[in-house]
């Protein structure tokens, strides 16, 4: 993720799937699943990822080597 970011900073889903390196789809579709990172609703129709809860959810999916 970017250092410069601060963690408490909350993104777009455009922003986040840029910073997961995924497409925004494939962002739609774990939060839809319930397997993406947390997220905020932000109004009714946006929402937004705290890079913290992305960083939290990237260090909870690293595995490591065997």
């Amino acid at each position: 993720m970017h250092e410069s970011t601060d963690p408490l900073a909350v993104v777009t889903e455009i922003e986040a799937a840029k910073l997961l390196k995924v497409a925004v789809v494939t962002v739609r579709r774990m939060r839809w699943a319930g397997t993406g990172p947390r997220y905020v609703k932000l109004s009714e129709k946006r929402i937004g990822y705290r890079v913290a809860d992305l960083n939290a959810w990237l260090d909870a999916r690293t595995s490591k080597a065997a």
